[in-house]
């Protein structure tokens, strides 16, 4: 398969993981509250669960099939939240979508696994292509949250995902090959003859990668990362106040921003260099808004522009570190890692 179709691949797989994430979360943010509650609590509990599983299986029993079902998961969790917004009001629905996504539609670490099995020496460049597919989806979700109002937001554009999707779901089944992908498959059969045999052999897997000292370390880097991230995300942008401030669209556009600077200027220098650059830049965002906050009269221009920045130092650090993690590992042993790295992102994840 071709570099570039391998991207363009990858890049629609994230896209949906992160757009059916984020729309569930605006549908459940505008229920009662002990509901919305109820319901992120399942879909992030699940989430953190089933992740490194999903993905962990992808590694024995093949990336194509394991995305392929992921995807249709997906999909499928966007039907019920459709049925759910089109007059079946049954609270059901809303928890199917939920655990559908959150069981089953682990997209994303199963396709930054499949980055990792090609072993190119171009890791970073694919990581952070891949990656701004997050950008994109938040950006795409901001705009449309500023400029539509949420009855058609929960009808015809729940419609339109579930067309994308299921287009994503029939381009992979369709043109997505994986070279190993075969050889797995007959391993596979040979090993394990159900599902439950196969996520029992997963579990002391992922609990091995935990107790390894330098997966351990690596993971928690990544979570030290994510608190710094989010931590500001959830004390400021919200995407219900920024329908007036935009502070989210600022920073997606600093984080695609420092995507091209990463793939343009930097390709020559090491991934340890770009993620001391990009932790540098994220920490000095920062220091004006402490220091200029109660001088400032725009204070919403002030705050834009601190979190542009920020967000586009990590668009350094991201990329580096799972281009790090791709290196350590052998072909085919990078589901669960990347699994567990997701689930770690799930747990400090904002929802909107």
């Amino acid at each position: 398969m071709k570099k570039f179709l391998l991207l363009i691949f990858v890049f629609l797989f994230i896209l949906a993981d992160v757009l059916c994430d984020n729309f569930l979360s605006i549908v459940y943010h505008e229920q009662h509250r002990s509901m919305e509650l109820g319901l992120f609590s399942l879909l992030i509990v699940l989430h953190i669960i089933s992740a490194p599983i999903q993905s962990g299986i992808s590694d024995i029993n093949g990336r194509k099939n394991s995305l392929i079902f992921s995807l249709f998961s997906l999909t499928l969790s966007l039907i019920f939240i459709y049925m759910f917004n089109n007059g079946i009001r049954w609270v059901a629905f809303l928890f199917l979508g939920a655990s559908f996504k959150g069981i089953l539609g682990n997209s994303l670490p199963i396709s930054l696994a499949v980055i990792a099995d090609k072993k190119d020496r171009n890791y970073r460049a694919f990581f952070c292509t891949s990656t701004s597919a997050y950008a994109v989806a938040y950006l795409a979700l901001a705009i449309i949250i500023s400029t539509i109002d949420s009855v058609f937001l929960n009808t015809q554009i729940n419609g339109y995902l579930i067309l994308l999707f299921s287009s994503i779901t029939i381009f992979c089944i369709i043109f997505f090959n994986h070279p190993e992908d075969k050889n797995l498959q007959m391993i596979s059969l040979k090993k394990f003859s159900s599902i439950p045999q196969a996520i029992k052999h997963q579990v002391p897997l992922i609990w091995n990668s935990l107790k390894n000292s330098h997966d351990r370390k690596a993971l928690t880097a990544f979570f030290l990362w994510e608190i710094s991230l989010y931590s500001i995300l959830i004390s400021q942008v919200d995407f219900q106040m920024n329908k007036i401030s935009h502070i989210a669209d600022t920073m997606m556009v600093g984080y695609l921003i420092g995507v091209i600077i990463l793939l343009t200027c930097c390709y020559r220098i090491r991934d340890k260099q770009v993620i001391k650059i990009g932790y540098y830049v994220s920490f000095l965002s920062l220091i004006p808004y402490f220091i200029l906050f109660k001088i400032v009269n725009d204070k919403n221009l002030l705050i834009r522009s601190c979190y542009f920045f920020h967000a586009l130092g990590n668009a350094f650090l991201s990329p580096a570190f799972l281009s790090m993690i791709a290196k350590e590992r052998k072909s085919r042993d990078q589901g669960r890692i990347y699994g567990l790295a997701d689930s770690a992102d799930t747990i400090m994840v904002p929802k909107i």
